[in-house]
């Protein structure tokens, strides 16, 4: 697609559905950008996703970042401790420290939807559970991934604060101007 705009053209076709999907997003932001020209609409709607990718990839990353700090604390440990581990001596917290390394998949359904909690719940949960295996830098540093997520949610917070006041101020000069 690099020759677009300098001689190559591209047709984009877009089926009922995803117009009405692509609607209904923009609508949600609000600003006046549901009226933007068809092609411009399909650049902020695929805009839109990818930053909402974007966003669920940072998450993942933190909560990542936090459970290295844990497991590389626990991998130390079981170094110093591992011929009590090759013994089957190990004590429960050497083999706590080793089932830090599986990730339990839960497959079960719920019965009802729920509110998927947010990503500093989770994390705040996760840090709660194995707060006793990380060293001092190593709960600064949890201290300071939940920091920076809280941060960010906070600012989501006020931007969907703004966006709701501003979709809420456009839609009354709509009614305006059609009075």
């Amino acid at each position: 697609m690099r020759g677009i705009g300098k001689g190559q053209r591209i047709h984009l076709y877009v089926i009922p559905e995803v117009a009405e999907l692509i609607q209904r997003e923009l609508n949600k932001c609000g600003r006046g950008l549901a009226s933007l020209p068809g092609p411009n609409l399909v650049m902020a709607w695929l805009f839109i996703n990818s930053m909402r990718s974007e966003r669920i990839q940072y998450n993942l990353l933190q909560i990542q970042n936090a459970s290295n700090v844990w497991r590389k604390a626990a991998m130390d440990s079981l170094l110093r401790n591992h011929s009590q581990l090759c013994s089957l001596r190990g004590e429960d917290a050497l083999l706590r420290q080793v089932a830090l390394f599986q990730e339990d998949v839960d497959f079960t359904i719920a019965s009802d939807i729920r509110t998927p909690p947010s990503v500093t719940d989770t994390l705040s949960a996760l840090i709660g559970r194995h707060a006793d295996i990380a060293d001092a830098h190593g709960q600064q540093a949890l201290q300071q991934l939940l920091a920076n997520l809280q941060q960010l949610t906070a600012n989501e917070l006020v931007e969907r604060d703004f966006e709701a006041e501003a979709s809420k101020d456009f839609d009354q000069e709509q009614e305006q101007e059609q009075e």
